[in-house]
């Protein structure tokens, strides 16, 4: 792993039992390095947001994360995925339902392929990420079609071929149903949204947004859709990102969890969460993993929202993979 892991990791053992200002980031990372005799950190070259599906709420942050718990992490030489807990992203169970009754109403009012940025009010008053994309996304029944919609991505297909009983793939898709929000289009939208929020005093504000014509890399996360009779779900997403020394780190509430695995020989992690406001049932299982291959890395991760699932289902398609 590089530097970066390394450094960070001993940090966050000394910052668990601390709570310290963030302005004393760089003073701290100044006397480790001197007091060690290592070179400065790298600074990534480029920050990517990781889906917001793969957690009750996600946000991107650079620095050291203070009095919050690595729930795991993922690398390749160059690229990193750090999760960790933290309980300003916790939620009461009926505030989950509320937000998630809220974005999938809203998800209902578009046609396939629309999509919307939508504001969440509860969410800004908790000084969390309050926008978020929401998209009917269009299904590629047709994988052929859908492998030339998705270039640069294509490579990282690879199809399983042990799925769990009564699931049906239906397709691929460009994007998920609920994503992270572009910087740039969040400072458009943002503001907007929020003035209208104030005005109607609603529970969530929103409007339509430009339909996605090709994933946009750190963005957009292409999948394919597999569901059942009971209208469950198990998505298998692909994340690509160019090898630049990148840095990714997550949030999530403190009551996930993560169990460690193993992939094709790789580190990998079950994780699962029980109150998740962008699923329809609030249940969330997680395999995530991450691979180099042709000067990028590649973050797959096997997802579903039914609870009948199990993890070992979840495994046994990663396996199949090909």
């Amino acid at each position: 792993m590089f530097t970066e892991t390394t450094v960070k990791r001993a940090i966050q053992r000394e910052a668990e039992q601390i709570t310290s200002p963030r302005q004393l980031d760089a003073q701290i990372l100044t006397l480790f390095e001197r007091h060690h005799q290592t070179r400065p950190l790298p600074k990534p070259k480029r920050l990517y947001r990781a889906s917001v599906i793969a957690a009750c709420c996600m946000m991107l942050f650079t620095g050291v994360a203070y009095a919050s718990s690595v729930l795991y992490i993922l690398h390749t030489d160059s690229v990193q995925l750090e999760v960790t807990k933290d309980s300003a992203v916790n939620l009461p169970q009926a505030t989950v339902k509320e937000i998630s009754e809220s974005l999938y109403d809203v998800q209902s009012q578009l046609a396939p392929g629309e999509n919307a940025y939508a504001y969440v009010p509860e969410l800004a008053q908790r000084n969390l990420p309050a926008v978020i994309r929401v998209a009917n996304p269009t299904l590629f029944p047709d994988l052929t079609a859908w492998k030339e919609a998705i270039t640069p991505y294509a490579a990282a297909v690879k199809l399983p071929t042990d799925i769990p009983q009564d699931f049906n793939l239906e397709g691929g898709r460009l994007q998920q149903a609920m994503e992270g929000t572009d910087p740039d289009k969040l400072n458009t939208y943002e503001t907007t949204l929020k003035q209208t929020s104030q005005q109607t005093g609603g529970k969530l504000s929103w409007v339509k947004a430009e339909t996605v014509q090709a994933p946009q890399l750190g963005i957009n996360t292409p999948n394919l859709l597999y569901t059942n009779k009971r209208n469950g779900q198990i998505q298998l997403s692909f994340q690509v990102i160019p090898d630049a020394n990148t840095a990714v780190s997550v949030k999530t509430g403190d009551f996930a969890t993560a169990e460690k695995v193993s992939v094709h020989g790789k580190e990998a992690y079950i994780s699962k969460q029980d109150n998740n406001f962008l699923t329809k049932t609030g249940y969330y299982l997680e395999l995530s993993w991450i691979e180099a291959a042709n000067g990028q890395s590649i973050v797959y991760q096997i997802s579903t929202d039914d609870a009948a699932v199990t993890k070992d289902e979840l495994l046994r398609m990663a396996a199949s993979m090909k």
